[in-house]
């Protein structure tokens, strides 16, 4: 459901809700975890597909201020995103779903967004 859907459909508290965003780490990991042992293992980037960009601008535009982006903290003007966390962790094990050490990173990348909302 949109974010009008929620709000008019079902009374919802239009000051509590908010759309977290998607994220994608590239096409495969098995391609980077491949590379142990480069000097550069952890930190290699992959490229998000195009349809999960494309989505996330949609959904951007479509909850405004009330969307939570996903891809922005951690994309770079490259267009590419980082497959490992700070301390050399996986984001993602199947490129979609954040892993433990992923939910963490993101937890600092977010916390002046999240702190703001639950103020």
């Amino acid at each position: 459901a949109d974010f009008h859907d929620l709000v008019n459909n079902y009374k919802a508290d239009s000051s509590k809700i908010y759309r977290a965003g998607i994220k994608n780490f590239g096409p495969n990991m098995g391609i980077y975890y491949n590379r142990r042992g480069r000097a550069d293992y952890c930190s290699q980037r992959g490229r998000p597909d195009n349809y999960v960009l494309r989505a996330n601008a949609v959904l951007s535009n479509l909850w405004k201020e009330r969307y939570i982006d996903l891809i922005a903290p951690v994309i770079n003007a490259e267009g590419t995103v980082p497959v490992f966390t700070d301390d050399c962790k996986l984001f993602s094990q199947d490129t979609d779903h954040l892993t433990q050490f992923g939910a963490k990173q993101y937890a600092k990348l977010l916390d002046g967004t999240i702190r703001s909302i639950i103020k």
